[in-house]
């Protein structure tokens, strides 16, 4: 027996008792996978996926700086600070425009509500000339009444469960922070060593696996990189595309929250199908507090702009690019959103046109045979 293969054996065998062992013991194991979940599984995955993204963007940087005369140790650490620079400009951005928008439409809200309990008052003066409307009016003021008591005992009931889940809430936050600057520094150490940590791999396939598998594990990789990148930046154009059309259209026909509804269209769009919807109910409802037929009328010009985004936009944008028809799309977005939640609808359309595009070369290998 060679080498390379006892090691293969050796490595499968304690995989497979480690998997028996965890099975027939999960209760004991349960609490500690869930720590190595939320404190090693996905802060690395979430790194992974940092550093795609960050390389993707220093990768120009650093065609650009290669340019200039650097010296070559700077370039590679100049690179990756612009790309992080630029990736937080652009969240910056986008926080400026919607949060000071939102809070200026909860403010207009909360005097909506006051001038309507204000023209409730005096509508109520004006019922007392009528005895039959004034009784209905009391009546559902009564009822009115009795809900927000039952709310209220309800509410004093369940304050100490409150009290519990703000602070759960509170502590989730913070580790949230935690995680996602674990994830950065990770994800900037990989795209730092990004070279050597492949070799590295390489190194390990090479001692595990045989040289047919190697070569299947790396199209894999290949391809891999060559979708995901496609299909982020297709994902970035075609939000910036679509948040910019809503944005003029909405200056055009005098829409208010323009600037706020116009960013939210564009960062909601990088969800694929699902994100429109939550951007039309959102901007919907903020547009109906100043103007209830306003609202109505960027309903209907988000459908129209939602239909012209899906017949010419998105198939020219992000459906070429990666060749997926739509149908899968649709699918594998609902599919995927279903079990995995939102990182599901992320991740969705890039892994299906992975497995597209496997078994279409599988396809063709067996046609040409």
């Amino acid at each position: 027996m060679t080498r390379k293969n006892f090691l293969s054996y050796l490595l499968l065998g304690i995989l497979l008792i480690s998997f028996y062992v965890m099975l027939t013991n999960f209760n004991l194991f349960a609490p500690f996978m869930k720590t190595i979940k939320n404190g090693v599984v996905i802060p690395i995955a979430a790194g992974i996926c940092i550093a795609f993204i960050i390389n993707m963007v220093a990768t120009k940087f650093e065609k650009l700086l290669k340019k200039i005369n650097i010296h070559a140790k700077a370039v590679r650490p100049l690179a990756i600070a612009l790309g992080i620079f630029s990736i937080f400009i652009v969240l910056i951005l986008v926080i400026v425009i919607v949060i000071p928008e939102f809070i200026k439409a909860t403010a207009i809200l909360a005097s909506s509500i006051t001038s309507f309990l204000e023209d409730y008052n005096a509508l109520e003066k004006h019922f007392e000339k009528y005895p039959v409307l004034f009784q209905a009016v009391k009546s559902v003021e009564d009822n009115l009444l009795d809900l927000m008591q039952t709310f209220s005992i309800w509410l004093k009931g369940e304050y100490p469960s409150l009290i519990s889940r703000t602070l759960s809430a509170m502590l989730l936050t913070i580790r949230s922070i935690i995680t996602f600057f674990i994830s950065l520094v990770f994800g900037i150490y990989f795209t730092a060593g990004k070279e050597r940590i492949l070799s590295h791999i390489k190194k390990l396939m090479e001692m595990t696996m045989k040289e047919d598998t190697i070569g299947k594990v790396a199209h894999l990789g290949r391809l891999s990189n060559e979708i995901f990148a496609k299909y982020i930046t297709a994902q970035c154009l075609e939000a910036m595309i679509l948040g910019s059309i809503c944005f003029v259209g909405m200056l055009i026909f005098r829409l208010p929250y323009a600037p706020m509804i116009g960013a939210l269209t564009g960062v909601a769009a990088l969800i694929p199908i699902y994100g429109a919807l939550l951007s039309a109910v959102i901007g919907a409802f903020m547009i109906a507090v100043i103007s209830p037929l306003k609202g109505i009328f960027f309903l209907i010009f988000i459908i129209v702009l939602q239909q012209l985004e899906g017949d010419l936009i998105y198939p020219r944008v992000v459906g070429s690019s990666l060749g997926l028809p739509s149908v899968y799309v649709f699918l594998a977005v609902t599919i995927s959103g279903a079990i995995f939640g939102l990182a599901g609808m992320l991740f969705a359309v890039p892994v299906c046109t992975i497995i597209y595009r496997l078994l279409g070369e599988k396809y063709q290998k067996a046609s040409f045979s």
